[in-house]
C-alpha cells in the first residue's frame, strides 16, 4: 500500500508538472498574442494621426489659397472699376471736341453746310 501511494504521489506530481508546463505554454502564448496586438494597435493609431494631421495640413493650405486668390480678385476688381472709369473719362464729347480742334486742326463747318466736324489742311 505504501508503494501505490508513492506511485499515485509520482504520478500527481508528474501530473502536476506537465500541468505547469502546459499553463506556462499558454500563458507564453497568450502574452504573445497580448504584445502583438498592442503593437499593431500603436501602430495603427500612429498611422491613423499621422494621416489625421496630413489632411489637416493639406485643408490649411488651400484655405491659405482661397484667402490670397480672394485678395488678388479683390484688387482685380478695384482695378477693373478704376479702368471703367477711365474709359467713360476718355468718351466723353468735350475731350473729344478738344482733340479734333486742337491736335488734329479740325474746326467746325460753315453755317450754310451740315453740322459736324470737318478736317481742314
Amino acid at each position: 500500500m505504501l508503494l501505490a501511494r508513492q506511485k499515485n504521489l509520482q504520478d500527481y506530481r508528474n501530473y502536476e508538472r506537465y500541468n505547469k508546463k502546459s499553463e506556462k505554454r499558454i500563458k507564453l502564448k497568450k502574452n504573445k498574442l497580448i504584445k502583438i496586438f498592442s503593437c499593431f494597435f500603436v501602430l495603427f493609431h500612429a498611422a491613423a494621426a499621422i494621416l489625421l494631421i496630413n489632411h489637416y495640413n493639406q485643408v490649411t493650405k488651400l484655405n491659405r489659397e482661397v484667402i490670397h486668390y480672394e485678395q488678388k480678385l479683390g484688387e482685380f476688381q478695384e482695378e477693373q472699376e478704376h479702368l471703367k472709369i477711365e474709359i467713360a473719362n476718355l468718351r466723353t464729347l468735350e475731350r473729344i471736341e478738344s482733340i479734333a480742334t486742337n491736335e488734329l486742326g479740325m474746326n467746325y463747318p460753315n453755317e450754310d453746310k451740315r453740322p459736324g466736324l470737318v478736317a481742314t489742311n
